[in-house]
């Protein structure tokens, strides 16, 4: 008996091992592994039918590679498509100064603003990637950096704050989500506090202080010259 019971004790320990390495099939990977992993599984409608049929969800791909983030937006996907920072509401820098605001307008190019304060300026950061709105994220496309005056951040959060940025709820219950339209989130990190507010179409709806949150966030996308990059990513595609 003792041959049979040596060859089984081998049989289970190469099925045990076998198993553990499909499990840990995607650990241990690099960034690059996990921005391919992304593009080819979740950022088109046309690929990652294998990854669909194993039910690998992006929740699951955001659960395995990043188990210890702690962000109260882990599993917005265009977050991870502009290549953008998810922030851990664990482990905030009290001298970071910033302000996001992300867009995901239907049948257009999502896009994000990152206002910054460092070193006595304000740097403004334009991303856009080439999706799809409300149907998919696509990859980060195109990405803009300007300078100006610490005075931009600082009047920005000026006007945040005097409509009380802190305070105001995560969604305006006030407007009635769409099907079309546009879905903004803002993002503030200010003397160590984070938080996250989420409005939809919020230049036609909802109160008088989800209208303001609006002209904020227009102000800036006017200074970002978001319009030029969006005419630009157009020319690109009809000169293929």
């Amino acid at each position: 008996m003792r041959p049979f019971i040596i060859i089984a004790s081998l049989l289970f320990f190469i099925s045990c091992a076998a198993s553990a390495q499909k499990t840990d099939k995607h650990q241990g990977w690099t960034e690059k592994q996990k921005r391919k992993f992304y593009t080819d599984s979740f950022a088109f409608p046309d690929r990652g039918f294998r990854d669909r049929r194993n039910s690998i969800t992006f929740e699951t791909f955001m659960d395995k590679q990043y188990p210890d983030l702690r962000a109260k937006n882990k599993y917005d996907q265009l977050i991870y498509a502009l290549e953008e920072r998810y922030i851990d509401t664990t482990q905030i820098d009290t001298s970071i100064h910033w302000f996001r605001i992300t867009v995901n307008p239907v049948f257009r190019k999502p896009y994000c603003l990152l206002l910054i304060k460092n070193n006595g300026r304000s740097l403004l950061t334009t991303k856009v990637t080439n999706g799809i709105g409300g149907y998919y994220t696509g990859t980060l496309a195109a990405q803009l950096k300007s300078q100006f005056k610490d005075t931009l951040y600082d009047n920005t959060l000026r006007n945040l704050q005097n409509i009380g940025f802190w305070k105001l709820p995560i969604q305006d219950t006030s407007c009635v989500i769409g099907h079309d339209g546009e879905i903004w989130k803002f993002e503030l990190i200010e003397g160590g506090k984070y938080q996250i507010l989420e409005r939809w179409g919020p230049e036609n709806c909802g109160d008088s202080l989800t209208r303001q949150l609006a002209q904020i966030g227009l102000r800036i996308r006017e200074l970002s010259k978001l319009d030029n990059i969006l005419t630009e990513i157009g020319s690109l595609k009809s000169g293929m």
